[in-house]
């Protein structure tokens, strides 16, 4: 994942390449829990909004936020801090629900 987030760091001008990188970090996350049909389903989930989080990932630092939502996660997994990484996951997803959100609904 660590590697995932330093290409990413690469990516911040590129979204097409920075959504095919994340969806690859969040599958990670979904087969790190150790739950096969949990991990599809939230492939699913994710693969589901794709074309929204496209459009957000368009305005500019979009992607930068991500990257770093991305670093911070990785951050507390590296440490072995569940706090630190339930936070860093919680921030990200916030963003995420209130930017998607918003692009559904312009």
């Amino acid at each position: 994942m660590r590697r995932l987030v330093e290409a990413q760091r690469e990516m911040t001008h590129d979204p097409v390449r920075f959504q095919i990188s994340g969806a690859e970090f969040h599958d990670a996350i979904y087969r790190a829990g150790g739950n096969p049909l949990l991990a599809d389903f939230l492939h699913e989930m994710y693969s589901f909004g794709l074309e929204f989080r496209r459009r957000v990932l368009l305005a500019d630092g979009a992607v930068s936020l991500s990257v770093h939502d991305h670093a911070r996660l990785v951050d507390g997994f590296e440490k072995c801090d569940a706090a630190a990484a339930v936070g860093a996951m919680e921030k990200h997803l916030i963003r995420i629900r209130r930017t998607t959100l918003d692009v559904m609904n312009s």
